[in-house]
């Protein structure tokens, strides 16, 4: 008879237990203030992001030019067919002069190999 009175016994701690959590679920506040703090995190971090990527240089390379300047200042002739100099070789064939990794060839297809 005791196996009987424990599983009742935890039966009725689980249904109790289960009653508390549904009161504590209704007392919870409306779910309007989670969106509005989502809406502002949306806001703010868009702004963040914004900032951020404007502070980067982007090289458009317009029909005729033959250089571009880095982000060091220095100006670099854009990649051409000559590979005297080239730091790396493009994936369309060209040759590019970049200083940096970052952005190399970005306009040919990316880097097909590293030439130092």
């Amino acid at each position: 008879m005791s196996t009987q009175w424990t599983n009742d016994e935890q039966t009725r701690q689980r249904l109790l237990h289960e009653k508390q959590r549904t009161q504590e679920r209704q007392q919870l506040p409306v779910a309007e203030k989670p969106k509005q703090r989502n809406f502002w995190m949306w806001i703010v971090g868009g702004a963040v992001a914004f900032v951020l990527i404007s502070n980067f240089s982007v090289t458009h390379f317009q029909k005729g030019d033959t250089s571009y300047v880095n982000r060091d200042g220095d100006r670099i002739s854009i990649p051409g067919q000559s590979s005297a100099g080239a730091t790396a070789r493009c994936r369309n064939g060209s040759y590019s002069r970049s200083q940096h990794r970052n952005g190399t060839c970005s306009q040919e297809g990316g880097v097909a190999e590293w030439l130092r």
